[in-house]
């Protein structure tokens, strides 16, 4: 017999930042994981996510110093890319199939299927940069990511 509850990927979006936090550097960063039965909001620990002065300062360097002021800055970045990987590994394989349900422990909020799209508003500012609004119960987060990711969710609830 098969275990109907067994929960099965349909979406997995990495690298949201909230958009309405205070401070930019101290922005929350989440993964979107969209299985068969709810949306997951997973929240990533901080010390894992790269932070924006460190990519502005990598940036800079490279446009400062060229080829050398870029190297300089990519190992940090690179460094903590490995480690949100690892983290990620634990419950994620390398296809982002599931394999674990280690996310639910750092899960800021879960929708379930059938509240999903009536949760979720993908929105543009006036210079057409997009953002997700999330609205369930007592919870509101605005999120920001690129348009692959917004593209990829709005496909998702279009169909």
């Amino acid at each position: 017999m098969e275990n109907n509850n067994k929960e099965e990927k349909i979406i997995f979006s990495s690298g949201w930042k909230e958009t309405e936090a205070f401070i930019a550097s101290s922005r929350p960063t989440y993964d979107i994981l969209i299985t068969n039965n709810y949306l997951y909001l997973i929240e990533l620990p901080s010390s894992f996510v790269y932070d924006a002065g460190r990519t502005v300062l990598s940036k800079a360097g490279a446009f400062s110093f060229g080829a050398l002021g870029a190297l300089a800055g990519a190992p940090m970045l690179s460094a903590k890319q490995k480690q949100l990987n690892k983290h990620r590994s634990s419950w994620l394989d390398e296809d982002e199939n599931i394999i674990s349900d280690d996310y639910k422990n750092i899960t800021k909020f879960k929708i379930p299927k059938e509240k999903i799209k009536e949760s979720l508003i993908i929105k543009s500012k006036l210079f057409g940069d997009k953002f997700l609004k999330i609205k369930f119960e007592n919870n509101k987060i605005v999120l920001g990511n690129i348009d692959d990711e917004i593209n990829k969710l709005k496909k998702y609830l279009i169909n």
